[in-house]
């Protein structure tokens, strides 16, 4: 009886509880050619209307060109759900919403220095340097019913079929500035690769819940 209600429990929570990552890259769709990137999505969810999106970038431009990765900004699935950033490299970087990634259409959400992606957005250096990694935290907010079926997929919405200047088409889009020629280049995100990812602690808390609750029913 009471190992049936752990069970129960823990079937819950773990119901409740999400995450999954997915992978991208950028290069072959860009203005000028010059710079590239790549990086991860990963969604969590465990309930109570709040999730978190972390996104992890990378500017595989070449070093000899130097450049920075100075914004970005991603489509999202339909819904009435709503993000700010929570975690930066610096307090630079601010959150976008509805932003021209022009000639590549309009984005949903994102981030960029001074919170502009096409334009200057301060010293481009404060931006990620070529050969540079940095993580940025969406805190998403929405009904628990919406953001419960979402993935990590939700966050890239779109494809590379269209050409530019055919609007939310791309699912995400990179800026860069500050090339030693003085270019900047603007490079999209084609479809990603989906990687599962277990959720043990999620699974690992159900149980302890189901255990305290057994030993509180036989106490």
């Amino acid at each position: 009886m009471y190992g049936g209600s752990a069970f129960v429990l823990a079937a819950a929570v773990a119901g409740i509880a999400s995450a999954d990552t997915i992978t991208f890259s950028g290069a072959d769709v860009s203005t000028e050619g010059i710079a590239a990137f790549s990086g991860s999505m990963n969604w969590s969810y465990s309930g109570g209307g709040s999730g978190t999106l972390v996104v992890n970038l990378s500017n595989n431009s070449p070093l000899a060109n130097g450049g920075y990765l100075t914004g970005f900004a991603f489509n999202v699935v339909p819904g009435a759900f709503s993000l700010s950033l929570c975690g930066a490299p610096s307090a630079a970087w601010q959150t976008l919403q509805n932003v021209s990634g022009s000639p590549f259409g309009t984005f949903d959400w994102g981030a960029a220095l001074g919170g502009d992606l096409l334009g200057g957005g301060g010293n481009p250096s404060a931006g990620l340097a070529a050969g540079n990694s940095a993580t940025f935290t969406f805190c998403v907010d929405g009904s628990d019913s919406l953001l419960a079926g979402l993935s990590a997929a939700s966050f890239f919405d779109g494809d590379c079929t269209c050409e530019p200047g055919e609007d939310n088409h791309y699912p995400l889009i990179a800026r860069f500035r500050g090339f030693n020629n003085g270019m900047s280049d603007k490079v999209v995100a084609c479809p990603p690769s989906v990687v599962p990812v277990p959720m043990p602690v999620a699974l690992a808390a159900a149980g302890l819940l189901g255990v305290g609750f057994m030993r509180r029913r036989l106490k």
